[in-house]
């Protein structure tokens, strides 16, 4: 199964290779995309990749979340799909909720 991850924070002048190539260190990518936009063609600084499983995208996370690429630290996360189909983020509990369960 394959997971899929965000890698953010691009420097606008990384390709599509580059992202493939830095992260098939650590697994086998799969649909490398970066995103550009539609009127220009640039760049829009944050890309996605699939990854062949669950064990090799946790070690992407690990090894690359604050990597520095072309003076750039990058952000990786491993996408949880929702009902909604966008990313769902896990929050802590707010301060009312711990102390009602109390």
């Amino acid at each position: 199964m394959t997971v899929k991850l965000y890698v953010g924070h691009l420097a606008l002048h990384v390709t599509q290779a580059q992202i493939a190539e830095l992260f098939s260190q650590v697994g086998q990518v799969t649909d490398p995309f970066l995103a550009t936009n539609r009127y220009t063609g640039k760049s829009n600084g944050f890309a996605f990749i699939n990854l062949e499983s669950e064990g090799d995208a946790r070690d992407a996370v690990a090894r690359f979340n604050g990597y520095v690429l072309d003076g750039v630290p990058l952000t990786v996360h491993i996408l949880v799909a929702s009902e909604k189909a966008s990313i769902k983020k896990i929050l802590p509990p707010s301060p009312a909720e711990t102390a009602s369960q109390n």
